[in-house]
């Protein structure tokens, strides 16, 4: 690692600053919270276990535990018995629950679309093209096991975590 690469891991930190302030102004507007659509959004792929939640959002299982709780109560997500283990649950979506999300990520990406209109077509283009870059790096995080035991031993490479809690704070 050179000083160029300091330099624009610099520029890029900052720039993803702005990125996730943009956002949580953008979805500041909306009835629910940026980490309860992670919470929404993680639960589409199925039932989860609550733990398994606040993993997949980097905060601590009692908090997870609250914020699936407000779920619950307003009818988004329900929990069930766990088949596997007696003691656990699993929380899940509902009809009410996709329906919501579908209507939060539609509202969102609405917001995003209009900002984006402002931009010229070759700048559209530009971020386009960044997105797998992006996404990749966003995915080949050596924090996780996974990609620490194929990382080089150099302690000092570093990538960007993309939990939600990071990107998105406790909130909006």
């Amino acid at each position: 690692m050179n000083e160029l690469d300091v330099e624009f891991a610099g520029r890029l930190r900052g720039a993803l600053r702005h990125v996730v302030q943009f956002i949580r102004q953008i979805d500041a507007v909306s009835p629910l919270s940026s980490q309860q659509v992670s919470m929404l959004g993680y639960l589409r792929g199925g039932g989860r276990r609550a733990s398994d939640v606040a993993q997949f959002l980097g905060v601590r299982a009692p908090t997870a535990t609250q914020g699936l709780n407000r779920l619950v109560e307003a009818g988004f997500v329900e929990r069930r018995a766990d088949a596997s283990d007696a003691r656990a649950s699993i929380v899940a979506l509902t009809p009410l629950g996709v329906e919501t999300l579908d209507h939060e990520e539609r509202n969102r990406n609405e917001r995003v679309a209009t900002a984006l209109a402002l931009l010229s077509a070759e700048d559209r283009a530009l971020l386009e093209g960044a997105l797998p870059v992006l996404e990749r790096l966003m995915h080949d995080d050596p924090a996780t096991p996974e990609a620490s035991a194929a990382a080089p031993a150099s302690g000092s490479a570093s990538h960007l975590d993309a939990r939600p809690s990071d990107l998105e704070g406790a909130g909006r």
